[in-house]
């Protein structure tokens, strides 16, 4: 049933996708050892993952690095939980891009005060967010909380977008239906958000 789902989703939902598409793990994608390895497999081709345990990986293009992390780490803890030494790696390999980006599920900080670590935010934030500053780390950019929101933290940025097929939204009657439009070249880093109701 769930390689039906991915084969919909693939094939039908997102068809029209015509530039590379990088995908993350999240709680509704990789919750347990088996999804875990339907996402390993129907990923490869598309965004490789050295194993269904090793759910991170680095990306190229040109200048720009993406680091793309696993927040849902089983073996140490499941959902909220990152693989700290991997994201080192990552990041030291990634060290001679222009940018880097990482992209990960969970809030490293509560967005909208939805807190909580492991169910809300990562478990380890602290320690996550000291390695991204070290490794000068342009954003990170997550999702999980149905919210739009950028933060800076010792300059890093911290971008949630999320909510963007989801009737219920956090918080109800405030936030709104969204996508995200990001530009990052020489003149820095912009973003638009798209109301689902614009023309």
């Amino acid at each position: 049933a769930l390689r039906a789902q991915w084969a919909h989703w693939l094939g039908l939902e997102m068809a029209w996708a015509r530039m590379p598409m990088h995908h993350c793990t999240g709680n509704h994608t990789a919750w347990d050892a088996m999804s875990a390895r339907v996402f390993h497999e129907v990923m490869q081709g598309r965004t490789d993952f050295p194993s269904p345990e090793d759910l991170n990986t680095l990306v190229r293009h040109g200048d720009l690095a993406l680091v793309i992390i696993d927040t849902l780490c089983g073996r140490l803890g499941g959902e909220g939980w990152v693989d700290l030494d991997r994201l080192a790696t990552l990041l030291s390999e990634a060290q001679d891009a222009r940018h880097i980006l990482v992209m990960g599920h969970h809030p490293a900080f509560a967005v909208n005060g939805y807190h909580g670590a492991c169910q809300r935010t990562l478990a380890q934030p602290e320690a996550f967010w000291a390695l991204l500053k070290a490794h000068r780390v342009t954003a990170y950019l997550c999702s999980h909380i149905l919210a739009f929101d950028v933060q800076v933290h010792d300059g890093v940025l911290q971008i949630c977008s999320g909510g963007a097929g989801t009737a219920h939204r956090m918080p109800e009657g405030v936030e709104y239906l969204h996508a995200v439009q990001m530009a990052l070249d020489a003149e820095g880093l912009r973003l638009q958000v798209l109301d689902d109701r614009e023309q």
